[in-house]
């Protein structure tokens, strides 16, 4: 069974907490990390370009909280 390890990156610390619950159920997932600085705009465009000249097999997501679901 593949693993996928997650760096979760959240500020506010209840929505940290509710995303590692929620991931916490599948045995397949492993959160390897945690971070309180959020990158967002041009910065986060930048390493998502350079992290996939590195690692292409590496999945991001980003969540804009003040985007509409």
């Amino acid at each position: 069974m593949n693993t996928t390890r997650i760096l979760i990156s959240v500020e506010q610390r209840l929505e940290r907490q509710l995303i590692e619950y929620s991931l916490d159920r599948y045995a397949d997932i492993e959160i390897v990390g945690r971070s309180l600085n959020v990158i967002d705009g041009s910065d986060l465009r930048r390493l998502r370009s350079q992290i996939q000249a590195i690692a292409p097999e590496l999945l991001m997501a980003s969540v804009d909280p003040n985007e509409p679901c």
